[in-house]
């Protein structure tokens, strides 16, 4: 970690800084929870209309689930990741804290990477998270 530090101290505090609160986890529990919910209405609703060939069952079962929570997933991430990167510049405003950061030796390129950075490593956690859903089908 202290490499990353070395290169970009924004992400650094950024990610310390996004992932030590709870409000990370409870945008999580909730993505889940809400991914969970057409997840098992959809495989309900697969499985009781298959009641002719059995033996594809599994197959058709496995390709909906799939495509459906592929679809609400990139849905949900495409809510989510925009609404937390365009809090990143004016949470700063919002605490004062914006004059010290454009006062820092830090090149405002370096700034925007590293707020960037930090909001598509959480975009990456949402999208990792949904892989035991994807394992379902």
């Amino acid at each position: 970690m202290s490499w990353l530090a070395n290169t970009n101290p924004v992400l650094v505090k950024e990610l310390r800084g996004r992932m030590r609160g709870a409000r990370a986890f409870i945008v999580l529990t909730t993505f889940l929870l809400i991914l969970a919910l057409p997840t098992t209405l959809l495989y309900l609703t697969t499985a009781s209309t298959i009641t002719f060939n059995t033996f594809d069952a599994g197959q058709t079962i496995g390709k909906t689930l799939f495509i459906g929570v592929v679809t609400i997933a990139l849905i949900q991430v495409m809510i989510v990741v925009p609404s937390q990167a365009a809090s990143a510049i004016t949470s700063e405003k919002e605490s004062e804290t914006y004059d010290l950061l454009i006062s820092t030796l830090l090149p405002p390129w370096k700034i925007i990477i590293g707020k960037l950075a930090a909001a598509l490593a959480y975009a990456l956690l949402l999208i990792v998270a949904v892989i035991p859903f994807m394992a379902l089908s």
